[in-house]
């Protein structure tokens, strides 16, 4: 005995592109899709993975051909007489939820990444024609269809953003973090493996919106501002006024930290000189410094110079870069 399923019931278990490409429709073509989809047996396609809607297209025909000789008998007494006309609408109606479902996968699909090389900036220019900058070790990605639907980047590093305005907002997803904008130019810092890590968000123009993952919680910037959510927040921190020049710093290859830990310098000097840095004792890393070097030449400079300003510390080479180590 066959169960009918209420289209009013199944349209929330549709991928969201299928469901807005239903409400085009009048209830009554509605229904014919609904039914298309059921006897194609992908009415919970929910939430599918890349997967799964390559092997729609290998699956819906023989689905469609079993579905509609089962309800044959309902339409003729001859059970291998397949209904044409019946056939051609349920298998016209299924493409169309189809490619509504093919272009949310298509979002979904591998995203485009771009990762900036050690010692290196990366220009990117997105199909938006908005600009990004990423500092060494920086990775963006962002899906094919950017800008179809919507404007959402994921960056894990730090990079500078100048952005398109547009009806879309454009989102920059960090691990912890969302940054939101519609036009402007901002910078995002979001390193999940240093010391004390945080989405620090540093406004050169314009307004952004910082807030957690959940979107809740937010903070607006505007020039000269910016904002910090530590990795164990809830809420970012209130505006507050930086020097922009000096945060950004990073963009004309400078090394520029004010009262930082000195394990979050030495992953950055890791990243820009592509060497291992290890500190003993590890401790170290919490300890507080300012390091403002215009144009640093090789991390064995850097750490020359750490030992020159803090005597406490002295280094050595080692097979796989340096060692920092406490002197007194």
């Amino acid at each position: 005995m066959k169960t009918e399923h209420n289209p009013e019931d199944a349209a929330p278990l549709l991928p969201q592109a299928v469901r807005h490409e239903l409400a085009q429709e009048d209830p009554a073509e509605q229904q014919k899709l609904l039914r298309a989809w059921r006897l194609a047996g992908h009415l919970h396609l929910a939430e599918p993975d890349d997967d799964h809607f390559r092997r729609l297209g290998r699956s819906v025909w023989a689905n469609l051909d079993a579905a509609l000789l089962d309800e044959a008998p309902a339409r003729s007494p001859l059970r291998l007489v397949r209904p044409t006309a019946v056939r051609v609408m349920a298998v016209a109606a299924t493409l169309a939820l189809l490619f509504a479902a093919g272009l949310f996968l298509w979002n979904r699909s591998a995203p485009i990444t771009v990762t900036a090389a050690p010692g290196e900036v990366a220009e990117v220019t997105l199909p938006d024609g908005s600009r990004v900058e990423l500092n060494s070790g920086a990775t963006l990605s962002y899906p094919e269809a950017f800008g179809v639907d919507a404007r959402n980047v994921k960056l894990d590093g730090e990079g500078f953003f100048e952005v398109e305005k547009g009806t879309r907002p454009f989102v920059v997803e960090t691990f912890n973090a969302r940054t939101t904008v519609l036009g402007t130019s901002f910078a995002v810092r979001a390193w999940q493996d240093e010391v004390q890590p945080a989405t620090v968000v540093t406004v050169a123009s314009g307004a952004v919106r910082l807030a957690n993952t959940r979107d809740e919680a937010a903070v607006t910037l505007r020039p000269g501002q910016t904002s910090r959510l530590e990795a164990d927040a809830t809420a970012p921190t209130a505006a507050d006024d930086v020097n922009v020049e000096r945060a950004l710093g990073w963009r004309t290859g400078a090394l520029l930290f004010v009262d930082q830990p000195l394990g979050k310098i030495l992953r950055e000097v890791e990243r820009r000189f592509a060497v291992e840095i290890e500190v003993q004792p590890q401790a170290l890393e919490t300890e507080v410094l300012t390091v403002l070097i215009e144009h640093p030449t090789s991390a064995a400079s850097i750490l020359e110079d750490l030992s020159a300003s803090y005597r406490r510390y002295g280094f050595r080479a080692t097979p796989g870069g340096f060692e920092l180590y406490r002197t007194d």
